[in-house]
């Protein structure tokens, strides 16, 4: 057994890593390989243009309720992507540990 403890999962590296990739994730060029990912990105970039436009007209009932629906729509693109990023990035600052085992004997 080994004494070592594994990183803190909320290191400030770990989540910083894999905030930006999950980011680099949301790239309309790769989530167009899932048509059902890239509606959802698409349609939650025009409800954000929207939200936008409605608060900068003061329409603030209409901004309430695109608030919401611009939430909805952003979660599954965001939970998708930042939850593999975090696990990869953690790996990558966990120290391997390899224990080397002694060679087989082949019988003669």
């Amino acid at each position: 057994m080994s004494d070592r403890k594994a990183p803190a999962l909320w290191n400030r590296e770990i989540v910083s890593r894999a905030s930006i990739e999950s980011f680099t994730k949301l790239d309309p060029r790769k989530m167009i390989r899932n048509p059902v990912m890239f509606v959802v990105e698409v349609t939650s970039v025009l409800v954000m243009f929207t939200l936008i436009r409605d608060t900068l007209a003061h329409k603030m009932v209409l901004a309430g309720f695109e608030f919401q629906i611009a939430l909805w729509l952003w979660s599954p693109c965001c939970s998708r992507t930042l939850p593999k990023r975090w696990r990869k990035a953690a790996a990558r600052r966990r120290p391997t540990i390899c224990a080397r085992r002694a060679p087989r004997r082949r019988p003669s």
